[in-house]
Formats: C-alpha cells, sequence, structure tokens
C-alpha cells in the first residue's frame, strides 16, 4: 500500500459520518489532504520537491491506551534521536505530547521512520498500523501548520502546543528542510492566533483537569488538592488552583527542589515523594501529572487507599501519558478520570472561535503556498547559482576581450561595455532562473538546465 494512503481513512476530514450524523471535523472542510500524488487540496499550491513527511499517532487516530505504548518521554528522546541517526535519518524531530507523538524526518522514506517507531515502543508494527498517520511532502506541512495552530487539538484552539513544538524543534536534528518547515509552522501559527479569533478564551489541559474536578466534588477552594509531579502540566495545574483562589494544595514530586520551586504562595506546600501515601489519605482531589513508564498509583495502592479512607470520596484526575492510575484499577470511593475523558467532556463550540475557523484556513492556505515557493526556491538554489557563475564568467571574459582589441577607451565607454555585457547576460538568463523559482523546479527540470549550460564544469563556448 502506497504510504500516502495507508492511514484509517477516519483521520482524513473528509471522512464524514453519514446518515444525518455530525462530520467529524466539523471545522475542516476546505482544507484538506486529498493525497492524489503529491497534491494537497490547498488552493495552489500542488508539489514540493523535498523529501520530507511526518508518521505517527494522536488522538484522533488512537485511543489512550495505545498512545500510551508508543510515547516518548522527554528524557528518551536523545535515544532516539540516536537512534534514528544510526539507521541514516539525517533529520528528525520528535514531537510527544500526552496527545500525539510524531516523527517529522527528512532525507529518508516513511517506512524507516514507522519501523523505528514501533521498534522501540516495542509494539509489533503490523499491531501499531492501523494507528499510524503517514504524509509526505505538502500533507506534512499541511499537517504541521494545522497543529501549530490548534486546528488538530483535542480543544480547538489550544496554545499550549506551540511551546511543545518549540522544544521539539530545539532537540532534534534538524538541517534546512525541518528548520524552514517549523519555523515556518510557527510563524503561520503566530498570524492565526493574532489575526483571529481561534484562540481566544481557549481552555488549557489544567483548567479542564481543575473543572473536572469541581464538576465532581464542588469547589475546591476548601478542599485538599494533591499535585503528583511537578512538570509542565503540574504547572498548569498549580496555576490553575490558584487562580480558583484553592489554600489547601499539597505537591508531591520525587525531586523536592522542583515541587518546592511551585509551592511559593500560601496554602501550597511541597511534600517529600516519602510522604505520598499519608497525602493520599488526607486529599479530596488528585492531579496526577507524572511522566512515568509505569503507574504511580498501582491497583493494590488504589485498594489500599479506598479501605482505609472508609468510603471517604477522592477525585483521581489522571493527566499522564501513559497513565499513572493502574489499568482496571477500581475501587470504592475511588473516582479515576483518565485525560481522554477530559478532552471529550470539553465541548469545542464557542462561536467566536467556531467562526473564526474560515479565516484561520485562509491565512494557513496562504502561509502553506509560501513555504512551498520557498522550498521550490531552495531546491533550486544550487543550480540557479551555478547559472550565474557560468553566466559572470562568461561575461567576464567577453569584457576582458573586448578591452583587448579597443585600445584608448574611456573609463566611462569601458563602464558601457561592461554594462553591455552584463545586461546582455541577465536578459539571456532571467527566462531559465525565473523558471526554477517557479514550475521548472523539478529535478528533472533541473538537469536539463545544468546540460544545457554545461554547469558540470565541462567547456562551453566563448
Amino acid at each position: 500500500m502506497d504510504s500516502q494512503t495507508a492511514v484509517p481513512i477516519s483521520f482524513y476530514p473528509e471522512a464524514r459520518e453519514s446518515r444525518g450524523r455530525l462530520p467529524l471535523y466539523p471545522y475542516e472542510t476546505r482544507l484538506v489532504c486529498r493525497h492524489e500524488g503529491t497534491h494537497c487540496g490547498v488552493g495552489r499550491t500542488s508539489a514540493m520537491p523535498a523529501p520530507f513527511g511526518v508518521v505517527g499517532l494522536s488522538h484522533r487516530t488512537a485511543p489512550l491506551e495505545v498512545r500510551s505504548r508508543v510515547t516518548i518521554p522527554p528524557d528518551a528522546i536523545p535515544d532516539f534521536l540516536a537512534l534514528a541517526k544510526a539507521n541514516d535519518v539525517p533529520e528528525c524531530v520528535v514531537l510527544s505530547t500526552c496527545n500525539r507523538t510524531e516523527i517529522y524526518y527528512s532525507g529518508t522514506e516513511a517506512e524507516v521512520v514507522r519501523t523505528l517507531l514501533a521498534g522501540y515502543a516495542e509494539v509489533p508494527l503490523e499491531e501499531l498500523r492501523p494507528f499510524l498517520y503517514e504524509k509526505g511532502c505538502v500533507c506534512a506541512a499541511c499537517h504541521l501548520f494545522r497543529v501549530t495552530s490548534g486546528l488538530d487539538s483535542a480543544v480547538l484552539g489550544e496554545t499550549e502546543i506551540v511551546a511543545q513544538i518549540k522544544e521539539a524543534w530545539r532537540s532534534g536534528t534538524t538541517g534546512p528542510v525541518l528548520d524552514l518547515l517549523f519555523q515556518r509552522g510557527l510563524e503561520t501559527s503566530k498570524r492565526i492566533r493574532t489575526e483571529t479569533e481561534l484562540c481566544r478564551n481557549v481552555t488549557s489541559t489544567g483548567s479542564l483537569a481543575v473543572r473536572e474536578a469541581e464538576h465532581r466534588i464542588g469547589s475546591l477552594k476548601d478542599r485538599r488538592s494533591l499535585v503528583l509531579g511537578a512538570g509542565k502540566i503540574a504547572e498548569r495545574v498549580v496555576r490553575e488552583l490558584r487562580s480558583r483562589e484553592s489554600c489547601d494544595v499539597r505537591i508531591v514530586n520525587r525531586t523536592f527542589s522542583k515541587a518546592d520551586l511551585l509551592a511559593d504562595k500560601p496554602g501550597f506546600e511541597a511534600v517529600p515523594f516519602d510522604f505520598l501515601h499519608a497525602e493520599l489519605l488526607e486529599a479530596d482531589v488528585v492531579f496526577a501529572t507524572v511522566a512515568a513508564t509505569a503507574p504511580i498509583l498501582s491497583r493494590e495502592l488504589i485498594g489500599q487507599l479506598s479501605e482505609a479512607r472508609q468510603g471517604r470520596p477522592l477525585v483521581v484526575i489522571d493527566l499522564g501519558v501513559p497513565p499513572n492510575v493502574e489499568n482496571g484499577s477500581l475501587a470504592i470511593g475511588i473516582d479515576v478520570v483518565n485525560l481522554d475523558e477530559i478532552t471529550a467532556g470539553c465541548a469545542e463550540n464557542s462561536e467566536r472561535r467556531m467562526a473564526a475557523i474560515p479565516f484561520a484556513l485562509e491565512i494557513l492556505e496562504e502561509e502553506l503556498g509560501r513555504f512551498g515557493a520557498a522550498l521550490t526556491e531552495r531546491a533550486a538554489a544550487p543550480t540557479i547559482r551555478a547559472l550565474i557563475a557560468r553566466g559572470e564568467a562568461i561575461r567576464s571574459r567577453n569584457v576582458e576581450w573586448a578591452k583587448e582589441r579597443l585600445e584608448g577607451l574611456t573609463e566611462r565607454e569601458i563602464r558601457v561595455v561592461e554594462e553591455m555585457a552584463r545586461r546582455m547576460m541577465i536578459g539571456l538568463l532571467e527566462a531559465p532562473i525565473d523558471s526554477l523559482k517557479g514550475e521548472l523546479a523539478g529535478h528533472e527540470h533541473r538537469a536539463v538546465v545544468e546540460r544545457l549550460f554545461l554547469l558540470d564544469g565541462g567547456p562551453s563556448d566563448r
């Protein structure tokens, strides 16, 4: 199966639900990847001559259980990048968040990256394949631009992804192709966030988590909240708890100093990890945000908590990927809510943000066209430079020939001869250079120009 069509059809915006039900992606009606060769239905952009793409899975294609098996924690990304380099992947960026794991690459084939990801996650490729999407060239650019802009997020227009993408780009092994891709993707995001209402009043993951807890046990102002972890998600939860005037918050982390940095206001207290069990007994709500490969709260521990609390209710908001609560942990009085349940409960129906989608798509289409033009011109740049150098060599040689045969020329006359030669060179090369920047930028056309003008260093007519 072609890599451009090896993705479940339910991923694509044009895969609509029928029989009167709402479309799967109500806000992606025009900007779609049709995967007809390298063509993408994004206005005038029809082809990009760069060997780059993305392989990944997200909340749209894979349940939390599958995403948890494939996630790449921040401290494991260097190992994956080293593995990619060892397998001849010259450019690689890993974007791994709670909702997606994506590998952006250049200089290799999707099959190589797909095999690397499955092998690293220790998941059989055939088992993983139904959940993967693979996009190349213009379709990969279109996808990244949607992701950076919040159009592909579980919460429409969310802004947390921007910092995550910047960090992924900074940490990756990049070169000219991926640097251009991510630079333009972030520029697109900035335009959409500043020129439209798409990201106005967006609810963050931390806000969703606190809102879910309030929905289940009421106001948290006089309740004891326990935050497990001290990373980015924990920061957002703590920030949201402060905004809700919570005054009894405990923060537990294996590295106490990190927890202590978050507990910088009255009522917020850092607690050593050794006291986790005691804090779980006293808490009313737990926000579990630890980036760990194994569950922090096992089924056995959940059972012990239920017995020790004697039915006193406890809400556990599990924001971990993989989950911090072991699968199947059901006990009396313990209410566990995972990440997918939280995001599914957030209705993406803000009228102002929904109304901004067409304007966001127009910007995205425009920026994708600019990216295509820049990529096309970059691909032809070596040929254009060689063509100009060839023309300049011929111009210089013939000016010297004229000077030798026209003795007694004044400085003004010499300048006229040189300008005439320059104008002739520009006039001759203008058309092929413009074509190389546009519709004739493909490899086969560049090869023809290089042969015709002897740009490989062969002899030329004087």
